[in-house]
């Protein structure tokens, strides 16, 4: 596969240029597919893959940002739940009619002070139902803000989130078999978390509501429905079916967004077939194959790239998007999470490039390369006194000790400590420890023959 200059005929020249320009273009496009094809089957595996779209989830869940709009969303259902207002309403216009009928009782006025007395506008307890509703609600989402940071809360909202993913999945790929989807749409169904917030909120004695409340266990698996009229109940309220639940999709969002899917499944594979085409077709038609290889190593490290950088410029253009300050530090946040994942799959791909490219290379053995290997092959050499890395080794024995277990922390510092990274680190650096060991013996042993034949022989 190495490539040869060999002096060729300007009519042969012409039909090489060719070809070598031929090769470029198919290069640029297998690059831009490979960019495609990856961000392709990210979306794939992150949009329609419960467990990665979980993985996203619960990273963006515990950000201030998304935390805060999750806390406003639950806070406001509590709150129409409760209606606090209307109870407060009711209870203290009891006590001014009590108050009211005690004092005519007390006064007995006549008929014409009476209807006097109904005339004015006196105020009374039932005109602090407003305020001292507002002010309870206030604290009531301090506290469901408080309770996100509850393990069995995020549990009970983690697993909401996912039974609606799933059924979301499961309906855009016509897979009903264990989901239960209702009218061809689907929702997430908060009435769990809410229940939960709802008793946090009075066992916390905010809602003063009384204790003799008894909240009806909900559980995520539960039907949604069954769930409001449960709590209804156990509140004394009149809850609308849809209460608690966030439609993800609609049916007529369905027949739209099933085609799409099936047409994008369809995209991602051609685009992937494609420029696998494209980059077999680019070497079988370069005249110079490794260069062509070295090629598309480093043009799809330098796609990869680019798009690593607009990452930035798409997370702002959605920003932009969105007119809702508070909307869009949540936004902010989700993208963050959602895109470090891609990032990451785009530095693996940029990395993996380069080595393509570096390996094509060096496979070709330039004459610098040829040039260093000679002189490795020189230092690595065993003689009579042992190779000259050997004998290196063995005059810096402790230096060298030193600098392979500086080196091996370094490493683990950068890659992250975990029992892999531990234990591939640990094994390196202990083979390396072993090899100082076994050069300075050798050396030591090379040494002292060496001493022994010199004392051996007679001075003349």
């Amino acid at each position: 596969m190495r490539d040869t200059d060999k002096t060729t005929h300007p009519a042969a020249a012409s039909p090489k240029r060719g070809r070598s320009a031929v090769a470029v273009v198919l290069v640029v496009l297998a690059s831009l597919g490979i960019v495609a094809s990856t961000i392709g089957f990210w979306v794939r595996s992150t949009a329609f893959d419960t467990d990665s779209f979980m993985e996203v989830v619960e990273s963006t869940i515990r950000s201030d940002e998304v935390g805060e709009a999750i806390a406003d969303q639950v806070a406001d259902e509590v709150i129409t739940s409760l209606d606090l207002a209307t109870r407060f309403e009711q209870r203290l216009g009891a006590i001014d009619e009590y108050l009211a009928s005690g004092l005519i009782e007390t006064l007995d006025p006549g008929p014409e002070t009476l209807s006097l007395l109904r005339q004015l506008d006196v105020p009374g307890f039932s005109d602090l139902a407003i305020p001292l509703s507002e002010a309870i609600n206030d604290e009531i989402r301090s506290a469901v803000t408080k309770l996100l940071d509850n393990e069995d809360f995020e549990s009970i909202l983690i697993a909401s989130i996912r039974r609606g993913h799933e059924a979301a999945v499961a309906l855009i790929r016509d897979d009903l078999e264990n989901v239960n989807v209702v009218d061809g749409e689907v929702k997430l169904n908060l009435v769990p978390a809410i229940v939960a917030a709802l008793g946090h909120v009075i066992e916390q004695g905010i809602a003063a509501i009384g204790p003799e409340l008894t909240l009806p266990e909900i559980t995520v698996s539960q039907d949604a429905v069954d769930s409001v009229r449960e709590v209804a109940v156990a509140l004394g309220a009149d809850l609308p079916d849809d209460f608690g639940q966030v439609t993800l999709m609609t049916a007529e969002q369905l027949g739209e967004l099933q085609t799409g899917v099936r047409s994008a499944d369809r995209l991602v594979w051609a685009t992937l077939a494609l420029t696998v085409l494209l980059i077999a077709a680019a070497v079988v038609v370069s005249p110079h194959r490794r260069r062509t290889v070295v090629q598309v190593g480093v043009g799809a490290a330098a796609a990869l790239a680019v798009s690593i950088l607009l990452l930035d410029n798409i997370t702002d253009a959605i920003e932009k998007t969105v007119s809702d300050p508070e909307a869009r530090n949540a936004v902010r946040a989700v993208l963050a999470t959602v895109f470090r994942n891609l990032e990451a799959t785009f530095r693996g791909l940029f990395v993996a490039g380069v080595l393509v490219g570096i390996a094509a290379y060096l496979i070709g053995r330039p004459d610098w390369v040829e040039r260093r290997a000679a002189t490795v092959r020189g230092v690595l050499a065993s003689g009579p006194a042992g190779s000259l890395l050997d004998r290196w080794v063995s005059h810096h024995h402790d230096g060298a000790v030193v600098a392979v277990i500086l080196t091996g922390v370094v490493v683990l510092g950068v890659v992250g400590i975990s029992f892999v990274s531990t234990v591939l680190v640990g094994a390196v650096t202990a083979a390396f420890l072993s090899y100082t060991g076994v050069a300075k013996r050798r050396i030591e042993r090379v040494d002292s023959v060496v001493d022994d034949q010199a004392a051996e022989t007679p001075v003349s």
